[in-house]
């Protein structure tokens, strides 16, 4: 007997929706309680969010986090040395979160030629090179989420690194893939991106078109932009927008694109008023002027 691809493909297609794994995937996207099915794997532990929530408020009218982004680990331009001084001044001020807005490692084969700017070049490698070289300073935790250089290796057929990376670091947390919502106070929040596609001429561009795709009513007070490897601060419609900047000196992809990165990290001294709203924010950005060379060696 012959069937048509229309019977085929309804007979995989039950077989899928009778599989144990894929109900309890839509039952933990639709928050329902996991069915007792033996020996499987819970999808909560192993499915990042599309878009994570994060509760992170404190009982004090003030706080002070760093914001960082683009560190591109594995990287022959790398700025290891800047990186591990930026933390080494955060935990002067007496910080103690650091937010991350993505690329952690440089990944593989992102653009042409990339393998010429590599130190590691599996995705173990540059795994086990995170775990072991990343800044570590008691009391700091980093909050991280993931770009577009740390998810290649899923696009690869790999695993996602930065869920691996934060397995190993216990002061590393990895809050999901390209986004998340961090709250730091009642009515105080930070958003955290790591967008697609080039920059534009002016640095603020990117980051206005960010704040003014907001929905009123659903703003956040704080917006943390990675991805551009360029400095900003834009402060409209009651967002404060910062770009992250990076911890990576210009390779030859960014110079056949005209691009000069920025090399630092921002420190945020915020004052909440009796609603938990922003009352005063001070910004100090910490910027390395000089790249170092060979920072990897």
């Amino acid at each position: 007997m012959k069937y048509g691809t229309s019977y085929i493909s309804s007979q995989i297609h039950d077989r899928i929706k009778n599989c144990s794994e894929y109900k309890a995937y839509n039952q933990a996207r639709r928050g329902e309680e996991e069915p007792d099915v033996e020996g499987k794997l819970d999808p909560r532990t192993y499915l990042v969010p599309s878009e994570s929530h994060i509760n992170h408020t404190v009982n004090a009218t003030r706080t002070k986090i760093g914001l960082i982004s683009d560190t591109h680990l594995c990287s022959k331009q790398q700025q290891l040395t800047f990186l591990n001084d930026f933390y080494k001044r955060c935990a002067d001020e007496g910080i103690t979160r650091i937010y991350h807005a993505g690329d952690m490692i440089a990944g593989v084969d992102v653009y042409p030629g990339q393998a010429n700017d590599l130190i590691r070049f599996t995705e173990d490698e540059q795994i086990d090179y995170a775990v072991e070289y990343y800044p570590y300073i008691e009391g700091i935790k980093t909050y991280v989420i993931s770009g577009n250089h740390d998810l290649v290796f899923i696009k690869r057929k790999g695993g996602d690194p930065l869920r691996l990376i934060s397995a190993k670091r216990k002061d590393i947390e990895y809050l999901g893939q390209f986004s998340a919502w961090v709250k730091l106070q009642e009515n105080c929040s930070l958003y955290m991106l790591h967008p697609d596609g080039g920059g534009a001429y002016a640095a603020s561009y990117k980051l206005q078109k960010l704040i003014e795709s907001f929905e009123g009513g659903r703003k956040p007070n704080i917006a943390l932009m990675g991805h551009y490897h360029r400095r900003c601060y834009v402060s409209e419609r009651n967002v404060h927008g910062f770009l992250g900047a990076c911890f990576e000196s210009q390779t030859d992809f960014l110079r056949r694109k005209m691009v000069q990165p920025v090399i630092g990290g921002t420190i945020l001294d915020i004052y909440f008023s009796d609603n938990g709203s922003i009352h005063d924010l001070r910004v100090n950005f910490r910027q390395y002027l000089v790249p170092k060379e060979h920072d990897w060696k």
